[in-house]
């Protein structure tokens, strides 16, 4: 038997996940991004708990690691590299952005232009990366400021699926005809897919604390009064 706990917590919704042998056992979901950290240790043990999994079962640890919430990223990495390390197991590094291209692959398998998953980064700006039909990797992530004219140079060669929460403000200035939007999340089932297809490759690390995938520097608001 092979449990794995998957965390996610860079998106307005968390989720915390139980795999065994690639099977997706039982999920917990929260929308309150305040209480993300309570939420993720209560969710873990009570997963363990009405599955009848000893903590020290769990052969894996897999978290997003960004881009997305700042707040959430730190949230989620800090609980996966206590656990990793407490365990002395390993932790599977996951990208909200490959996340959400999964889940619009799996909404329309068929579709043979690129994926161009957003995440919403306030303003005009998002995090985002493309990938063609198979999900390779076509641009890495990176923070972009849209205008009507962003990837007009691939719009006119091949059609481009875009979605997340930042897709609809490009919705709001792209004129491309190849241009195509729809409204995809990331779910428990995506999670524990894609955690399970990087653990089955060996793509995973024994380092002692978690490295995020902000993109972008952290600004933090001045204290009041300052």
């Amino acid at each position: 038997m092979t449990p794995l706990i998957n965390i996610h917590t860079a998106t307005e919704n968390a989720i915390v996940n139980l795999v065994v042998d690639g099977k997706l056992v039982d999920s917990r979901e929260n929308a309150d991004t305040r209480e993300h950290g309570k939420f993720l240790h209560l969710a873990i043990e009570d997963l363990l708990r009405e599955h009848g999994i000893q903590i020290r079962e769990l052969q894996a640890i897999g978290v997003t690691q960004g881009p997305g919430s700042y707040t959430g990223i730190r949230v989620g990495l800090a609980s996966a590299s206590g656990l990793a390390f407490a365990l002395r197991i390993p932790m599977i590094f996951l990208s909200a952005l490959e996340l959400l291209a999964g889940e619009a692959k799996q909404a329309d398998p068929v579709f043979q232009g690129r994926f161009c998953p957003m995440i919403d980064a306030r303003r005009m700006e998002v995090y985002t990366s493309m990938y063609d039909s198979k999900l390779l990797e076509l641009m890495p992530p990176q923070a972009m400021i849209l205008h009507h004219d962003s990837f007009a140079e691939v719009l006119q060669a091949e059609k481009v699926h875009f979605f997340g929460s930042g897709a609809e403000k490009f919705q709001q200035v792209c004129t491309s005809p190849h241009a195509g939007f729809s409204q995809v999340k990331i779910t428990s089932e995506g999670l524990a897919a894609l955690s399970w297809k990087k653990f089955g490759e060996g793509k995973v690390e024994i380092r002692p604390y978690a490295i995020p995938l902000y993109i972008k520097d952290f600004h933090s608001a001045p204290p009041s009064g300052s």
